[in-house]
């Protein structure tokens, strides 16, 4: 698990343009799903407008909630960070939410509003975390104090939840801080030999040392001894590079690949060269007298590093033939028990109770939105209502003159129909947000209903799969309508589970 900060940011719509979509492009093939926390849509377009909404409103939050008024406004609400996972490892869609809501929890931003985006643009699996610093409820935004170092005994204790430490280093590093010993975050710049002793080391074979080389820059040749040459020419002695390794093991390891020479690495160097050169140069009006130095991004090479190793990995992997699966013995085919009425009736008290804690939990979760709602609008709406209601009463009552002197006495605005105006815009704002909430909340519940009866029917089939009697088909005669039973009257209005939030 490698944790990484991307920094802070000004614009949720940014952020939603770059990681809602392919790079450079208007398509979004690399986005493999999309999960909001604590925003009331799952739809990744509209949770980015909300967490807008409230970083823009902070201080009425705050105000709202009782909070001090103290601090400045939040500059940059947008934090993110991404979690790539081993390449090893198939997390699948919920899995990767857990990880995102446990590092979450983590940083004390459990409570805030994010947005989870996972791509597939890379070989190792991979998700991105767009938290609003600001707290909904309160209006404050968090400090993220230390968050570098949160992110990595984390990400720590993941690898140990699931058995296995892929970064030893890291657990080196948390230990020597809870020590009281000072570990920089920032990791120095990495030199040729760092590179390729590491690369080294976490390539398994000579195939995926040579590709991981590949993608840094650097060609393996055979010289006298085996040789590093890079993209500029220059020759480097390979055994030299690799830190606290014996030049036997080094050579086992390159054992059966075929490398070229040196002669050959370096004319084709030469004949690219020459070929880019003779290649016809557009002309440019009015060159400028210098062009500015291109600035060196030193997280980017650390992950083109991180990246770089990781494809090696994979590339070697996919090479290896596929082990062949045990054909599974041939079985005498036996006809299938009808299920007694003792299996029929499990199965339909189990899916029953599922169906009553479905309703109990989207009751919950009305009541909850009804209480944010007031929390959020309550008494911006009951203010908004109670002036709009001025208004309109004085304009339709007042005369000129009446008028007149209450805009001279300040009692009503200069301009009573534009503030009119402007006050109903304010309330149509709050129902439509409101609205779109309860909207997003019912398309939830309705997917989830539908789900849950597709796999009822599902189990229902299994259970009894030729052709009998499905569950709740048929009502046993002792059980059925007859009119004289005193049923046949209107329920009630508010009977039974409703949808309608």
């Amino acid at each position: 698990m490698v944790p990484r900060e991307a920094g802070r940011g000004r614009s949720f719509k940014g952020a939603g343009q770059y990681y809602l979509h392919d790079k450079e492009a208007a398509s979004s093939e690399r986005v493999a799903f999309t999960h909001t926390e604590n925003v009331p849509t799952q739809d990744p377009h509209k949770a980015l407008k909300w967490m807008a909404w409230t970083a823009m409103n902070a201080d009425e939050i705050k105000r709202q909630s009782g909070a001090p008024m103290t601090g400045h406004s939040c500059g940059k609400p947008v934090f993110t960070f991404s979690l790539a996972w081993h390449p090893e490892q198939d997390p699948n869609k919920w899995e990767m939410v857990g990880a995102g809501r446990t590092a979450l929890q983590a940083l004390g931003l459990e409570k805030h509003e994010a947005l989870m985006v996972s791509h597939t643009d890379r070989p190792h699996p991979h998700m991105h975390v767009i938290v609003n610093v600001v707290d909904p409820e309160t209006g404050k935004a968090s400090s993220l104090s230390f968050s570098r170092k949160k992110l990595s005994e984390w990400a720590e204790k993941y690898e140990r939840e699931h058995g296995k430490i892929y970064c030893d280093q890291r657990v080196e590093n948390n230990a020597k801080r809870q020590q009281g010993e000072y570990v920089k975050y920032d990791e120095p710049k990495v030199d040729r030999k760092t590179q390729v002793t590491e690369l080294y080391q976490q390539s398994d074979s000579g195939a995926a040392f040579q590709a991981g080389l590949a993608e840094l820059g650097y060609t393996l040749a055979q010289g006298k001894r085996p040789v590093l040459i890079d993209r500029e020419g220059a020759i480097h002695s390979l055994y030299r590079q690799i830190d606290g390794v014996k030049s036997a093991e080094i050579k086992a390891r390159l054992q059966g690949l075929e490398l070229p020479t040196v002669d050959e690495v370096r004319g084709q160097t030469e004949q690219e060269t020459d070929t880019a050169q003779d290649a016809p140069q557009p002309k440019v009006e009015n060159p400028p007298d210098k062009e500015p130095p291109e600035a060196f991004d030193r997280d980017q090479q650390d992950r083109d590093w991180q990246e770089s190793i990781i494809d090696a990995g994979i590339e070697h992997a996919e090479e290896k033939p596929a082990p062949e699966r045990p054909k599974p013995r041939e079985q005498a085919h036996r006809p299938r028990p009808k299920p007694g009425p003792f299996q029929i009736n499990v199965l339909q008290d189990r899916q029953i109770n599922e169906l009553g804690t479905f309703y109990s939990k989207n009751a919950s979760a009305r009541l909850k939105m009804e209480a944010t709602f007031e929390q959020q609008y309550g008494e911006s709406e009951r203010s908004l209502r109670r002036d709009i209601e001025h208004l309109e009463n004085v304009l339709e009552t007042s005369g000129r003159l009446r008028l007149g002197w209450l805009k001279l006495t300040r009692q009503i605005p200069k301009n009573p129909r534009e503030e009119l105006d402007n006050l109903r815009r304010s309330l149509d704002n709050i129902e439509w947000r409101k609205s779109e909430a309860v909207s997003a909340l019912n398309s939830d519940v309705e997917r989830q209903r539908q789900a849950i009866e597709a796999r009822h029917a599902e189990e229902r089939q299994r259970l009894q799969p030729n052709g009998e009697p499905q569950l709740y088909d048929e009502i046993p005669e002792a059980f059925a309508y007859r009119p004289d039973d005193g049923f046949d009257e209107q329920p009630d209005e508010d009977f039974g589970p409703s949808f309608d939030f």
